[in-house]
């Protein structure tokens, strides 16, 4: 039984009401192959299998009845429903690296006792250690401050600050000075004690935008590049609006106006350099921001309620997502916190928070270890990412897919709720709980560890390894994985000192097609054939492309570039090696090192095939 009605946790399951919701969405989707949207902000009751296991009810309050059902694939209905309410955006590729952050107590009460100082004390620290961040969130008024803002901006670090949509009668006034009383746009809430103890804009009022924009307006001018949009629950039902809805409608829908003003505002003063991120959400927010999973509890109940609801939300049109990493509420125990972070590197936003600090050094030698691998496998994910945040922007498929909606034609992924797809090629399978091993569930065809290259043929069911320091990652059967890595050619190695740009890529099931970006933002492609004993690659516009890194892959005997037969080097140095290829053992994959490619020519298309000796077909 669930109660859609948006709630903020110290009221929802601070207080045992756990059949409310952040993010009151009325969409449903059926394993019998449609999908369900009740286009209705008013509440709603839903008794799925509750009340009778084999029906589900749909109680609707208010006079609006207004049902859209869509068939076809779990990808196919959510292109369908984001036609219909708008597609995320795409925001800047920095937006996808690594984040600091805590919240506001949590920054003032830190060691040095001075929030400015913590936080330029924790840049300079992770600086030291090596550690590439590209944001920081600065909650409460340092985020306001020019000092520190001048000091992030000389280290190439976004400051990104807080929003709420109380902006009280007094203050209101005090922006908008010009404005009578009765002009400001304030939402009425039936008697004036609780119009201005709420204090909320009316954002159909047609100056709620302009109140808005003067509120943001010093932040900005700053150089604040995104902010967290926090709030937007509290409407009651006796709300009169400007343009005479109700409470009890906008209660819900609240949230749409609301984000959407703070997103135009932010693309006056940045164009798309800004990342927005928001608690509550409606039916179409998807278009305007991201969304943070809300306050959960620093221990691994936490991280499993996050991931539930993580994938919950992805299948709703929501991509630019991520959680409060670490949890928001306590201090989480090393374990957790490194899974947390796992999880984190491998979910489309990378962002700690919380009422504690969570800098990896206040949890042992171990988390800052295994923290600097992740946040350097997420620079060297950074391209693969952005691509998949560019098809989420183009077709509404997220980032993150469940298992049912990634292979919707194999019933065994029906019932796998804690595992998924980042993206569409590396399937992740996180663990949350203190166990060093978990139970993943492969689809078909041929999965390659991302870490060592050993293989799994699916379908199957495996109970595999997983060290407090590793989360389970495999390669998809044809896969395309662009990505950034260091001399060594090793994923969770530091880049300062060497770059090379690389094309992950595994032997396929079948032929394969896709539209990739390459390191410039053009659109390039990429195809994969393959027959008894040859695979052959298609690139075409990847100019900077140094490697090809075919991962999982048997004993080779040939290489051809463009029809030429290419040598075989046993060069050690991978950030030395001459143009040819070698086999790596050790992470069974083999190299392949690309002539380089000048800018004229960079749009011709690059073909290459390998012959395997088909008599080597080992597994691991």
């Amino acid at each position: 039984m669930l109660t859609l009605w948006g709630t903020d946790n110290w009221v929802g399951n601070g207080e045992g009401a756990a059949n409310t919701t952040y993010k009151p969405l009325p969409i449903f989707h059926s394993s019998k192959g449609y999908m369900v949207f009740d286009n209705s902000s008013y509440r709603l009751r839903a008794d799925i299998g509750k009340s009778e296991p084999n029906q589900y009810r749909l109680t609707q309050h208010g006079p609006i009845f207004d049902f859209y059902f869509w068939i076809g694939s779990p990808e196919k209905r959510m292109q369908s429903y984001t036609a219909l309410t708008g597609t995320p955006p795409l925001p800047p590729k920095w937006a996808f690296e690594p984040w600091m952050g805590r919240g506001e107590d949590a920054w003032a009460s830190g060691p040095l006792h001075d929030a400015i100082a913590e936080e330029e004390s924790v840049v300079k620290r992770f600086a030291e250690l090596d550690i590439p961040h590209s944001a920081i969130y600065a909650e409460g008024v340092t985020a306001l401050s020019p000092a520190l803002n001048q000091f992030m901006a000389d280290r190439g670090i976004r400051v990104l600050g807080y929003f709420m949509p109380a902006i009280g009668p007094s203050r209101q006034r005090s922006l908008m000075p010009e404005l009578k009383p009765d002009e400001l746009p304030i939402l009425h809430c039936g008697v004036d004690s609780q119009t201005g103890a709420l204090g909320y804009v009316d954002f159909s009022n047609p100056n709620a935008k302009e109140i808005c924009r003067r509120a943001l307006t010093p932040a900005l001018n700053l150089g604040e590049a995104g902010s967290m949009v926090d709030y937007g629950d509290m409407v009651p039902d006796n709300a009169e609006f400007y343009d005479g809805r109700r409470g009890a409608e906008m209660h819900n829908a609240y949230y749409y106006d609301y984000q959407r003003t703070v997103s135009e505002i932010f693309r006056e003063k940045r164009g798309n350099d800004f990342i927005l991120y928001a608690r509550g959400a409606a039916p179409g927010t998807q278009r305007w921001v991201g969304q943070f999973a809300g306050d959960h509890p620093a221990n691994f109940n936490g991280l499993k309620h996050v991931l539930t609801g993580a994938l919950n939300l992805c299948a709703c049109g929501y991509s630019n997502w991520g959680s409060d990493l670490g949890g928001y509420f306590g201090f989480p125990q090393p374990s957790v916190y490194m899974r947390w972070f796992q999880f984190g590197c491998f979910s489309p936003l990378m962002r700690p928070h919380g009422t504690a600090p969570r800098d990896p050094w206040y949890f042992g030698e171990a988390a800052v270890t295994n923290y600097k691998f992740l946040a350097w496998t997420r620079e060297n994910l950074l391209n693969y990412t952005y691509n998949a945040a560019a098809i989420a922007h183009e077709t509404g498929v997220s980032i993150m897919r469940s298992m049912p909606v990634a292979f919707p034609h194999e019933q065994q992924m029906a019932a796998v709720a804690d595992q998924y797809m980042f993206g569409p090629d590396l399937l992740v399978a996180p663990v949350v709980n203190e166990d060093t091993f978990r139970t993943v569930v492969f689809p078909s065809g041929v999965w390659t560890s991302l870490w060592d290259g050993k293989t799994v043929s699916g379908p199957a069911r495996l109970k595999v390894d997983a060290p407090l320091d590793t989360i389970p990652v495999y390669l998809k059967p044809g896969a395309f994985v662009p990505v950034r890595l260091n001399r060594e050619l090793q994923f969770g190695k530091s880049m300062t000192g060497s770059r090379f740009d690389a094309l992950v890529v595994t032997p396929p099931n079948g032929d394969r097609k896709a539209n990739l970006l390459n390191a410039r933002g053009e659109v390039a492609k990429a195809a994969v054939h393959s027959k008894t004993g040859v695979c052959g690659w298609m690139l075409e516009n990847f100019p900077e492309m140094s490697y090809v890194l075919i991962y999982g892959t048997p004993a080779a005997t040939n290489v051809r570039v463009d029809g030429r037969a290419f040598p075989k080097v046993t060069n050690a140095d991978p950030g030395a090696m001459p143009i040819g290829w070698k086999v790596d053992p050790e992470s069974n994959r083999l190299m392949i090192r690309l002539p380089s490619r000048q800018v004229e020519h960079s749009e011709r298309t690059m073909e290459i095939e390998v012959d395997f000796d088909p008599s080597d077909k080992k597994t691991n």
